[in-house]
């Protein structure tokens, strides 16, 4: 009996055939692979080491293009993100791999050190001796401060703008309703933080948006006309769009992004939440298209951050909610 093996995660680099294959070609396939991984990264266990595989391909590609009059800028923006990313989940790479695993196989190719991918568990034990070194420089400090703190305090709070700080009270309050659910509540914080601060248009949007989950319709128009005044047409859809959604406002979130498309296809950020909104209600298909487009646009508007998020965002659907083949019948889904 055959035993069956868990298809793998990561995949190799695949060329376009419709095009040549360059330098430039290999080096965003690289990048692409290593942004679909890094999407993936919790679970995959060793294989994740074929990702530093990927970034050493890159390194080698970028010295190969540095003497061409080609600009790099905007590819050469979209890897330091990646690294970046890289940097944050270094933790977790070294959790999937083993520090033993990846040991191993760097006394097997002797990287050099700049290749800092390599050697990211002797980053991951730097970083936890910094934080040791911190705790017990604080800790030895802190009777000694104490005295001077609680004297600061006073003054801070003797001379500092009463309405600053009961803002962030507020708000704080109501970010943590927000997170639980709590609506009523939240637009009660947020109320509050509006007479505070009666000119920020975001906290307008968010009590509309409140005051529509709540029922509220007319109260929910009259905060949309004030925070429009102040915001882009389209961020203002978008942004609405995105809150629609953070509130389980599914088929409100979905009218606003068809509006903000209609207003301009051209949006990266619309497509994005365009891909949120059918990721919410299980249409797969459509979001990995939106994914992919908020992806192109954003690289060619120079919005190397959205990018990398619409990149990584479309591999960790894809991770758990694989599109449906384009031989099954796909069904209508309306958000």
């Amino acid at each position: 009996m055959v035993k069956e093996t868990a298809p793998r995660r990561f995949v190799e680099v695949q060329h376009d055939t419709n095009r040549p294959i360059t330098p430039y070609s290999k080096l965003e396939e690289h990048l692409s692979a290593v942004e679909q991984q890094l999407g993936v990264l919790k679970g995959s266990g060793q294989e994740a080491l074929t990702l530093l595989g990927h970034c050493d391909a890159a390194v080698v590609l970028f010295q190969q293009l540095g003497s061409q009059d080609a600009s790099l800028a905007a590819i050469t923006a979209r890897w330091q993100t990646i690294q970046e990313i890289l940097q944050q989940k270094k933790e977790l790479f070294l959790a999937e791999v083993g520090p033993r695993q990846l040991r191993s196989q760097r006394a097997k190719l002797q990287p050099p050190p700049e290749r800092w991918w390599w050697y990211i568990d002797d980053l991951v034990a730097a970083e936890k001796r910094r934080r040791r070194r911190k705790i017990l420089t604080i800790l030895s400090l802190v009777f000694l401060a104490l005295g001077a703190l609680i004297y600061a305090s006073w003054r801070y709070q003797a001379n500092l703008d009463p309405k600053v700080v009961a803002r962030q009270q507020h708000e704080d309050a109501a970010q943590s309703a927000w997170e639980n659910g709590n609506w009523a509540q939240a637009k009660a914080e947020l109320d509050t933080v509006g007479t505070l601060a009666p000119g920020d248009p975001l906290v307008k949007l968010q009590r509309g948006v409140l005051s529509d989950r709540l029922g509220d319709h007319q109260e929910a128009e009259q905060l949309y006309r004030q925070a429009a005044v102040a915001m882009d047409p389209e961020e203002f859809l978008w942004q609405r769009g995105l809150f629609y959604l953070q509130t389980g406002q599914i088929k409100a979130a979905q009218k606003d992004a068809k509006t903000a498309l209609q207003r301009d296809e051209q949006s990266a950020e619309s497509h994005f939440l365009a891909g949120q909104v059918y990721e919410a209600v299980g249409d797969y298909v459509q979001a990995d298209r939106e994914y992919d487009r908020c992806s192109q646009l954003a690289d060619a508007q120079g919005k190397t951050r959205l990018m990398a998020l619409a990149r990584i965002r479309r591999a960790y659907m894809l991770q758990y909610h694989p599109p449906i083949s384009p031989k099954t019948p796909v069904p209508k889904t309306t958000p």
